[in-house]
């Protein structure tokens, strides 16, 4: 007895359509292989492809919020300006409001003091009226009383 592998020689005792059976079993085999193989690739690229779109969305949600980023910047730098702008015409209008009362301040003591030297000269006219009405007082009385006493005689 013989044991050989079949399909390996011309002169192998197994007959020619066991040869043809078992070769045509072996390419069927190689063809599921390949197929195999094929299926494996394309499910390969699917996966890859799956990937890429993934990472695609991912670096455009990145841009998204980049671009939320630059616009939230953007507000914040614009609020300030305002802010600045607001605070300097606060700080003008307290500015001129000061000057307004200190010119008010200065415009109502402009005639006080200028009525107090006016005012003090009166004063002292009437001082000295009624120092000369006082100085004058005893001899008009004096004179009042003798004539009194010479209209009585």
């Amino acid at each position: 007895m013989h044991f050989r592998c079949i399909g390996t020689s011309n002169s192998s005792p197994v007959s020619p359509a066991a040869t043809q059976l078992y070769r045509q079993l072996k390419r069927q085999q190689n063809n599921k292989s390949a197929a195999a193989a094929a299926a494996a690739a394309a499910a390969a690229a699917a996966a890859a492809a799956a990937a890429a779109t993934a990472v695609a969305a991912a670096a455009t949600a990145v841009a998204a919020a980049a671009t939320a980023v630059a616009a939230a910047a953007a507000t914040a730098a614009a609020a300030t300006a305002a802010a600045a702008t607001a605070a300097a015409a606060a700080t003008a209008a307290a500015a001129t409001a000061a000057a307004a009362a200190a010119a008010a301040t200065a415009a109502a003591a402009a005639p006080a003091a200028a009525a107090a030297p006016a005012a003090a000269a009166a004063a002292t006219a009437a001082a000295a009226a009624a120092a000369t009405a006082a100085a004058a007082a005893p001899p008009a009385a004096a004179a009042a009383t003798a004539s009194g006493a010479t209209q009585l005689s």
